[in-house]
């Protein structure tokens, strides 16, 4: 059973080619290659975001752009203000809850059912916790900084939650 990812909601508008042509703008005398300048610069962005998720440090952007680092968002478990709880779906659970259920039926059929059974996230490894990944931009100083906002690949997303799995520790800021 298979169900397709939506479009991307974020589009990049820098992309590493800009960087390197902004390195060799200022690197006139004897600028490196381009697969080594993306080389090394792939390697410095793994171990600074490597050490905000193992070590818990913040990692503190030049040219005062702010920081990065994981934040305790608050509860999985939530009450809305009409008194009902409100959950954070497990959508991978879920379609395995309903391939069991639904058996012959394609995706199509399988999504076009209403009221359909849902697996809910309680973080109970977390004390129903959730985590998430935080730019702290208040001591930068570009403009409109109100309207960015950081939003991490998939890569990143699971080490985390791999870490927290396996460690079963809260050791960041709140």
């Amino acid at each position: 059973m298979y169900f397709k990812r939506g479009k991307r909601a974020l589009l990049a508008d820098t992309s590493s080619r800009d960087m390197y042509n902004f390195y060799k703008e200022r690197c006139k005398s004897n600028p490196l290659e381009y697969s080594k300048f993306i080389s090394i610069w792939k390697r410095f962005i793994e171990l600074r975001l490597q050490m905000v998720v193992f070590e818990n440090v913040e990692f503190h952007m030049p040219y005062r752009l702010g920081s990065i680092r994981i934040k305790i968002g608050g509860d999985s478990v939530r009450l809305k203000k009409d008194g009902t709880l409100k959950l954070i779906p497990d959508w991978g659970a879920s379609k395995k809850l309903w391939k069991e259920q639904y058996p012959g039926l394609t995706p199509e059929e399988i999504k076009a059912i209403p009221n359909k059974e849902k697996v809910y996230f309680l973080n109970e490894h977390t004390d129903g916790k959730v985590l998430h990944w935080h730019w702290d931009k208040q001591t930068s100083n570009f403009k409109n900084k109100g309207v960015y906002r950081i939003h991490m690949n998939r890569k990143w997303k699971k080490m985390l939650t791999s870490k927290i799995k396996t460690t079963k520790k809260i050791e960041y800021y709140e």
